[in-house]
C-alpha cells in the first residue's frame, strides 16, 4: 500500500463513573490513507481523468479513534476522500503557478461520460457524495473549476452534490480561521452522513455518505479542508461518549496529537504526488499561520518547480514500469525522448490508429477489392525520402490488388491523399535497420529501430488528394526531375501564375521521383510498446493487434514484408531477390547526419533530467 498511516493516543478529561479509575480517558487514534494504484503518478504527469475513468492523486484516508468507557469498548471510524478534478484537463510544471488547461483534443461527450463513469463507481463504494471543490473559481484555475461545476449539473447525479469554496479567496490575509464558515455552511451534511461507531460489538450507527474535497493538486489546500472536517467529526465522536475536549486557550494534548498526524499525512501525500512537504503545513501542525510558514513555502513551491520540470520525468517512467503498466521499453523511449507516454494514453492512440485504418478502408478502397492487411508506420511527408524534413503517421493498406499509402489527418479523421500502387508494378523491397537518431543506445539498436523500402515502377500509380474540386487526381507519368541526393526532400519548383492555390496545393503534393521510371517510399516500424490495461479483478488485459505477438520492430517489418511478399507472389511478381536485406538508413549515415549541436544539447537535457 502506498500512503501513509500512522497510530497515536492522547488523553482527554473525563469524570469517572462507575468501574472508572482516573481522571483521563486515553484515546486511541488512527490515521490510514490509501493512495490509488490507478493513475498513479507525480503532480504534472498525472493529472485530471483518464479512460477508464481513474482519476490522479486518488487517496482514500480514513480515521479511527478507540476509547473505553463504562467496560465497553468503542471503536469510531470516519472515511473521506480527495482526487483530482474528474475531466480531461492537464498542466505544464515549468513555471511556479502554471494555468491548468482543458484537454482540447477531448470532446464535451467524452467529458460528460468520463465523469458520470467515475462519480458511479466511487459511489457504488462510498455512498453518496459531496464534493467539495477548493480551487479558484477565477483566474487561472477558473478554467477547470467552472467546466466541473458544469459538467457536474450537467451529469444530474442524485447521490452527488456539488459545493465551492475558494480557499485562497476566502482566507486572503491568513485568515485562516474563515475555514470554519465552510464546517458552519457544512453542518447539515455532517449530520446526515454520521459516522462509524461500534460498541461492545454493537453496531450504533454507520457512515452513510462521504466528502470528496479537492483543490487543483489535491495536496495542500485539500489536507488543510480534511483535517478540519476530520476535527469537527473527532469531536462529535468524544462527546458520543461523554469525552469533552475542553476549551482552553493553551493546546491540549488532543490538539497536539490530532495536528501531529494530520501534518504528516498531508507532507506524507504530498511528498509522494509532489516531491516535498505539503504547503500550509504549519497551519494544520500548529493551529496558525505565520511569516515563517509562508516563507518555508516558498523553499517548497520553487523545490517542486525544480522537480516536476526535471525529475518527475524518470520517476514516472519507473512508477508505470513498477506497477506492470509499462515494459521495459518505457526506459528506452524515457532516454530517447527524455519523458514516457502515459500507459492509457497508449491505449488511446492505439485505437485512434485502428480506427484510421478502418476509415481509410472505407474511404480508399475500390468496390470488390479485398483487404489482406492494414497498418500504421512512420514515413517521410514525401515519397523517394528516407530522410526528411518532416516525418508523420501514415496508414498502409495491402490488398489483393495494391498497396495503399495514406496520408491521414489524424485530427480531421480524414484522408488526405493516397497513392495506389499495383502489386504487378512493385519492383522489390528491401528491409534492415532505420535510424534516425544515433544519440542513445535504444535509438541505435537494429532491432528497434527497423524498416523497410518498397520500390514501384510508375506505370499504373494512381495518387488522389482529399479536396473540394473536380480535380483531384495527380498525374505522375511525367516527374519532374529527381536530386542526385534521394536521402533529401526535392524543392517544388516555382508555380505558374495560372494556377490557382488548389492547383498549387496539388502541385506541391506530388512528390519528386528517383527517375522517370521508378519511384520509393519508406517506412519505418513504430515502437513495440505492449502498453496494458488493468481489468475490475486485477488482471490485465493486451490490445488486440495482429502484430501483438512481435517483440521487436525487426520482428514487425519482417512479418509487414512478408504479407506484402505473398500477395505480389499471388499476382504473380514475387521473384528470388523480390525481397534483399540493406538498412534503410545505417548507423553510420545517420552519425553523419547528427550535427555537433543536436549531440551537445542532448547532453546537457540528458544531465539535467537523468544527472548524468
Amino acid at each position: 500500500m502506498q500512503g501513509f498511516y500512522q497510530i497515536s493516543s492522547f488523553a482527554v478529561p473525563r469524570e469517572p463513573v462507575a468501574s472508572e479509575e482516573g481522571d483521563y480517558a486515553m484515546v486511541d487514534y488512527v490515521l490510514i490513507s490509501r493512495r490509488s494504484r490507478d493513475r498513479a503518478g507525480l503532480r504534472y504527469q498525472r493529472r485530471g481523468i483518464d479512460d477508464d475513468a481513474n482519476v490522479a492523486n486518488f487517496v482514500e484516508t480514513e480515521t479511527i479513534m478507540r476509547v473505553e468507557r463504562e467496560g465497553f469498548v468503542n471503536v469510531f471510524g470516519h472515511v473521506q476522500i480527495r482526487g483530482s478534478i474528474p475531466l480531461f484537463w492537464n498542466q505544464t510544471g515549468y513555471s511556479l503557478k502554471p494555468s491548468p488547461t482543458l484537454s482540447p483534443d477531448r470532446t464535451h461527450a467524452q467529458n460528460l461520460d468520463a465523469i458520470r463513469r467515475h462519480f458511479t463507481k466511487t459511489v457504488m463504494r462510498y455512498g453518496p457524495h459531496t464534493i467539495v471543490n477548493l480551487a479558484e473559481q477565477h483566474g487561472k484555475e477558473a478554467v477547470v473549476t467552472n467546466a466541473y461545476r458544469e459538467y457536474t449539473s450537467e451529469m444530474d447525479m442524485t447521490d452527488v452534490h456539488y459545493s465551492e469554496y475558494d480557499f485562497h479567496s476566502e482566507t486572503k490575509g491568513m485568515k485562516y480561521e474563515n475555514i470554519s464558515k465552510l464546517i458552519d455552511k457544512m453542518e447539515r451534511v455532517f449530520e446526515s452522513q454520521a459516522y462509524l461507531w461500534i460498541s461492545n460489538n454493537s453496531m450504533m450507527s454507520q457512515q452513510k455518505g462521504v466528502f470528496r474535497v479537492n483543490c487543483i493538486d489535491c495536496l495542500d489546500r485539500t489536507n488543510v479542508v480534511e483535517s478540519a472536517f476530520a476535527r469537527w467529526v473527532l469531536n462529535r465522536q468524544l462527546g458520543a461518549v461523554a469525552l469533552l475536549n475542553p476549551a482552553t486557550e493553551y493546546r491540549t494534548d488532543t490538539d497536539i496529537v490530532f495536528n501531529d498526524v494530520w501534518a504528516n499525512n498531508g507532507d506524507a501525500i504530498s511528498k509522494e504526488y509532489a516531491g516535498t512537504s505539503a504547503l500550509k503545513g504549519d497551519f494544520t501542525r500548529t493551529g496558525k499561520r505565520d511569516l515563517t510558514g509562508m516563507l518555508n513555502d516558498g523553499v517548497n513551491s520553487l523545490a517542486r518547480m525544480y522537480t516536476s520540470t526535471f525529475g518527475d520525468w524518470f520517476s514516472q517512467a519507473v512508477i508505470d514500469f513498477m506497477l506492470g503498466n509499462r515494459t521495459l521499453t518505457v526506459f528506452s523511449e524515457f532516454l530517447l525522448k527524455l519523458q514516457s507516454t502515459d500507459p492509457s494514453e497508449l491505449i488511446r492512440v492505439s485505437k485512434i490508429r485502428a480506427e484510421a485504418i478502418a476509415t481509410s478502408v472505407a474511404r480508399v478502397l475500390e468496390d470488390g477489392e479485398r483487404l489482406l492487411s492494414g497498418w500504421t508506420l512512420l514515413s517521410p511527408s514525401d515519397v523517394n525520402t528516407k530522410v526528411g524534413n518532416r516525418f508523420e503517421e501514415k496508414v498502409l493498406l495491402l490488398t489483393i490488388r495494391a498497396l495503399y499509402i495514406i496520408s491521414y489527418d489524424y485530427t480531421l479523421e480524414k484522408v488526405k491523399m493516397y497513392t495506389r500502387v499495383p502489386l504487378g508494378d512493385i519492383i522489390g523491397i528491401s528491409k534492415g535497420a532505420y535510424i534516425l537518431s544515433p544519440l542513445e543506445e535504444a535509438s541505435r539498436d537494429p532491432l528497434q529501430n527497423a524498416g523497410f523500402l518498397v520500390r514501384w515502377r510508375n506505370t499504373r500509380q494512381d495518387t488522389r488528394v482529399t479536396s473540394y474540386s473536380i480535380r483531384n487526381s495527380l498525374d505522375l507519368s511525367s516527374p519532374p526531375a529527381s536530386p542526385r541526393a534521394p536521402t533529401s526532400p526535392r524543392p517544388a519548383g516555382p508555380p505558374s501564375r495560372r494556377n490557382t492555390a488548389l492547383s498549387r496545393i496539388l502541385t506541391n503534393a506530388a512528390a519528386p521521383v528517383i527517375n522517370d521510371d521508378m519511384t520509393f517510399a519508406a517506412f519505418k516500424a513504430l515502437p513495440i510498446d505492449p502498453a496494458r490495461s488493468r481489468r475490475d479483478n486485477g488482471s490485465f488485459v493486451e490490445p488486440a493487434d495482429e502484430l501483438t505477438g512481435a517483440t521487436n520492430c525487426k520482428e514487425v517489418v519482417n512479418l509487414m514484408v512478408q504479407a506484402i511478399h505473398k500477395a505480389c507472389m499471388d499476382v504473380g511478381n514475387g521473384h528470388e531477390d523480390f525481397v534483399s536485406e540493406a538498412d534503410v538508413v545505417s548507423l553510420t549515415e545517420a552519425q553523419r547526419m547528427t550535427s555537433v549541436y543536436s549531440k551537445m544539447e542532448y547532453g546537457v537535457k540528458r544531465l539535467l533530467w537523468l544527472g548524468g
